[in-house]
């Protein structure tokens, strides 16, 4: 089951999660074609969370691969309108084959909308939402200028290794990372 399996109407007329299925942040189409990544480049999407629970998991789906490649994964606080504090470091997944990869954790999150992120030390592909898709930064959270108005992602320059206490002041890009997530 990949990350873009539909969730049942049963399951959101019932207002809880189903344990095991993944969830996603974001609407919008499947991109195709994938998002390329490159190295040390920390990427960040908003993601909502519609209820309190506890995440069991983060996910990306590879597309194409990045010999040797990790990818670490993890989720900040949103805080007037930009990733800033880092709530969990979910460690490292391997991307050098494609299908979903996970990180586990046991992360109880409250209701709200975090910024899920990925920085890798080589570069690869994962999958995205379209460009015309996706929550867009700009309408959800707001950005300092007009520039680029349809980013879906915030960057900063990380060199791979753990993720930093707190994101530092974002770029903004139109990478819309499609991350899932699992209670």
């Amino acid at each position: 089951m990949g990350i873009n399996t539909p969730v049942t109407a049963a399951s959101l007329i019932n207002g809880g999660f189903t344990s095991g299925r993944y969830y996603g942040g974001a609407t919008g189409n499947v991109h195709s074609g994938g998002v390329g990544l490159s190295a040390n480049q920390l990427r960040a999407v908003p993601v909502y969370i519609p209820k309190n629970c506890v995440l069991s998991g983060i996910a990306i789906e590879v597309t194409q691969t990045g010999a040797g490649t990790l990818a670490r994964l993890g989720i900040y606080d949103i805080i007037d309108g930009v990733p800033t504090n880092l709530i969990v470091d979910a460690g490292t997944v391997a991307v050098n084959s494609t299908g979903t990869k996970e990180a586990s954790i046991t992360q109880p999150i409250k209701a709200g909308l975090y910024a899920f992120c990925v920085v890798a030390n080589g570069g690869f592909t994962i999958s995205g939402i379209d460009t015309g898709d996706g929550i867009q930064v700009m309408y959800t959270m707001g950005k300092p200028n007009l520039t680029g108005n349809g980013d879906k992602d915030w960057w900063v320059s990380h060199t791979f290794g753990a993720l930093p206490s707190t994101f530092g002041t974002p770029g903004y890009d139109n990478k819309a990372i499609g991350f899932g997530f699992r209670v």
